[in-house]
């Protein structure tokens, strides 16, 4: 067996992570100050806030039934999730940040 390459979770900051394996588009940021993403694969986004509201809209580009999963992480620690399989699934995320 192929051994899969191992994903590292950036250690500080706010991350938000979107997986899927087929083409998607969406908005990632903060409230007033959403970010156009258009990818496919694994992809981690960078937010530049300690605290606040985390907001991630993602869909999928294709009728497949794999799943698309957003993950927010803050300084490396998972703290929201937020997956669908549903074909052209839309797949919406909000959480809060919190110092410390």
């Amino acid at each position: 067996p192929t051994p899969q390459p191992t994903v590292i979770i950036p250690e500080s900051g706010v991350w938000v992570k979107v997986h899927y394996e087929g083409n998607y588009y969406g908005r990632v940021g903060t409230s007033g100050d959403m970010k156009i993403v258009n990818a496919s694969g694994e992809q981690f986004y960078q937010l530049p806030i300690v605290e606040g509201i985390v907001e991630a809209t993602i869909q999928k580009e294709d009728g497949s039934g794999r799943e698309l999963a957003i993950e927010v992480y803050q300084n490396g620690e998972l703290i929201a999730r937020s997956a669908k399989a549903t074909p052209f699934a839309t797949v919406d995320l909000r959480t809060e940040v919190r110092k410390g």
